[in-house]
């Protein structure tokens, strides 16, 4: 299912691919941006530092998902490299029962929360944790499970496709938050990630029933138990920050930092959508034998257009966003900065989906090595910058900017490293 005016984009090759989603996401982004300007200006920042204070447990719930989502990740579209089809969907159907086992057993432990709230008259909370149990089932079954059956040209128009209708029911939304504050924050993020839900489930490109395999789903997490290490290891280095942030600075200053996150979760979407069509890329030409010379050219390109492209929008909106947060949004002002300094990461960031490279030729260990040195790099600058400075919302960005770079470094002197001696390789 295409839209009419990107029907000429008929090439099957990875620019096509990535235009389209990438145009797609890009306007939905900004309708998001919108969305989400809406919405701070509707709530004080204390509210919307209680909620998103809250959502943080959403940043530790993929602890469970012990590689199983990521071996299927890398094996499907592998397989389908290989030509093995059902050794494919076997998997897939596998890996369908614990994504659905796991959205049980986080819905229900959170929705325990929430009536103890409830019992304690705390409603707020009480309603807060209802909503991210909801957010719960589609992060486990839709945002994992689902999105990632979505491997071929047209599958991600469909996703592309999705990502626009859900872009402009969060803008209808809003007025759910201006009408009811805190509890249309918790109806809005619900009929959201319903509506998201529903869209990927009818749309998904291939059905299979959930089974139960022991020897499949060794062979998953097998493939995918390093990869999910290293990713967990990877996305606690965020939720780490934020959490740092909540801590150091309250609830207040967290919801200041809000933009900052806002800002950096918009900007992301630019980045996913060129990973999203470059790793299965990448992992089903090397099931077909390509080199690891050869699986950076595919990407080579495509980052170079973005990163040119994202260099004067960035510049741009460096110099807008100030008027723009007086004008829309004036109870934040207090985290232009930190938002400003968190725009510059999309330039590093763009460069990371290379990073792939280490879960298609299975160097996770390697992978793992450059992430925790761009921990320490990071640590190191944030404590010094926090002797010089003192707190400050925007000595964060600051040091997860150096950090990243710092990652990055070592992963392309390690990719240099197996572009030289192919035969650390296994095929």
């Amino acid at each position: 299912m295409r839209l009419p005016f990107i029907k000429k984009f008929d090439k099957h090759s990875t620019s096509s691919m990535i235009i389209y989603l990438g145009s797609a996401q890009m306007i939905s982004n900004v309708v998001r941006i919108v969305s989400g300007i809406l919405v701070a200006r509707f709530v004080l920042p204390e509210m919307l530092g209680t909620f998103n204070g809250i959502g943080i447990i959403m940043g530790y719930l993929p602890i469970l998902q012990l590689g199983v989502m990521n071996g299927l990740n890398r094996e499907l579209p592998y397989c389908f490299g290989k030509g093995e089809i059902e050794k494919a969907k076997g998997y897939a159907s596998v890996a369908q029962f614990w994504e659905v086992a796991l959205s049980s057993i986080a819905f229900t432990t959170l929705s325990i929360i929430a009536i103890y709230y409830l019992f304690q008259l705390q409603y707020l909370y009480a309603a807060g944790f209802f909503a991210y149990g909801l957010s719960s089932i589609f992060h486990y079954y839709g945002q994992n499970y689902l999105q990632i059956l979505f491997r071929t040209n047209q599958d991600f128009n469909k996703l592309s496709n999705i990502a626009l209708v859900i872009a402009i029911l969060s803008l209808v939304t809003v007025v759910l938050v201006w009408k009811w504050q805190f509890y249309g924050l918790c109806i809005r993020s619900t009929i959201l990630v319903v509506a998201e839900l529903y869209l990927l489930w009818k749309w998904k490109p291939f059905f299979v029933l959930p089974t139960w395999n022991y020897q499949i789903m060794k062979e998953i997490v097998q493939v995918g138990m390093p990869i999910f290490i290293v990713g967990i290891v990877y996305a606690l280095w965020t939720t780490l920050q934020n959490t740092l942030v909540l801590k150091m600075g309250g609830a207040e200053q967290f919801g200041f930092f809000a933009l900052a996150i806002m800002i950096e979760n918009s900007m992301a979407i630019v980045e996913h959508s060129v990973a999203q069509v470059i790793y299965p890329k990448m992992a089903f030409e090397f099931g077909s034998g390509k080199s690891v010379r050869e699986l950076m050219k595919i990407s080579f390109k495509p980052i170079m257009y973005v990163f040119i492209f994202l260099i004067p929008s960035i510049l741009l909106a460096w110099y807008i966003l100030p008027f723009a947060i007086e004008l829309l949004l004036p109870n934040y002002m207090n985290g232009i900065e930190a938002a400003r300094w968190t725009m510059l990461l999309l330039l590093v960031a763009i460069w990371g989906v290379n990073n792939n490279i280490f879960n298609v030729v299975k160097k996770q260990k390697d992978f793992l090595f450059s992430i925790i040195a761009g921990m320490i790099v990071f640590t190191l600058a944030l404590s010094g910058l926090y002797h010089i400075n003192g707190f400050s919302l925007v000595i964060f960005p600051q040091a997860m900017l150096i950090g990243k770079a710092a990652q990055l470094i070592i992963a392309y002197l390690l990719i240099l490293h197996y572009q030289r001696n192919p035969n650390l390789i296994k095929y």
